[in-house]
């Protein structure tokens, strides 16, 4: 899969740095560029030790970079797009409740807590609270 872009962390620059012969320097940052945007799998065993070492180190967040890529032009895992679905209905309620109480709290009309009430507005939330 062709991609436009990938992340390149200062690790990596750091990490590429201490390849002191800029000619496998140059090597590796090839081959990482290739990887990463073009999926060109390198001949590891060709390429110069050190920029072998650090393919190899930086190949794994590549793989997880092209993963969640992929995953977000699908729109995203289900389960990742249900955990957003229920944060955003919790948030709601969250923002719906403490609007209320606001409003209470400035009309005056905030009290002693009514636990069955409570125990009510829980359950029809679709929540539980123990006693």
């Amino acid at each position: 899969m062709k991609r436009n872009q990938f992340t390149f962390y200062e690790s990596f620059a750091t990490a590429l740095r201490r390849i002191r012969k800029k000619c496998d320097r140059c090597t590796a940052y090839d081959a990482i560029v290739d990887y990463a945007l073009y999926g060109t799998e390198p001949d590891v065993e060709a390429l110069p030790n050190q920029a072998a070492i650090a393919f190899e180190l930086i190949r794994p967040n590549l793989d997880a970079s092209r993963r969640k890529a992929q995953s977000g032009q699908l729109g995203g895992s289900a389960e990742a797009n249900g955990k957003q679905n229920a944060s955003k209905k919790e948030n709601k309620y969250k923002k719906k409740n403490e609007t209320e109480y606001e409003t209470e709290k400035r009309r005056g009309d905030v009290g002693p807590v009514d636990l069955d009430g409570l125990r009510a507005l829980a359950r029809s939330m679709g929540a539980e609270i123990d006693p």
